[in-house]
């Protein structure tokens, strides 16, 4: 991805600004989700079957989202250069 001199910045910015917006209403959609996988049920064991499931879909989306920003960090000195040398 090699960007002019003048969009660099706002890409950098979108790069984090889009990881803002997913995180900001994360415990609220997982709170909705885990309550779906709980439904009606008050039993001790589905209310800790369903915070499992909640918690771990929550780690995968982590997980997704850092390996986003270590591809960032990787590549995003390269196309600096890329950059430079064209422009």
């Amino acid at each position: 991805m090699i960007l002019p001199s003048s969009s660099r910045a706002s890409a950098v910015a979108l790069s984090h600004l889009i990881p803002g917006i997913n995180s900001i209403p994360s415990a609220q959609i997982m709170g909705m989700a885990m309550d779906a996988i709980r439904g009606d049920s008050t039993l001790p064991y589905d209310r800790f079957h369903a915070f499992q499931l909640g918690m771990f879909y929550s780690s995968s989306f982590m997980a997704a989202s850092a390996l986003c920003g270590f591809a960032l960090i990787f590549f995003f000195p390269g196309d600096c250069e890329k950059a430079e040398e064209q422009g």
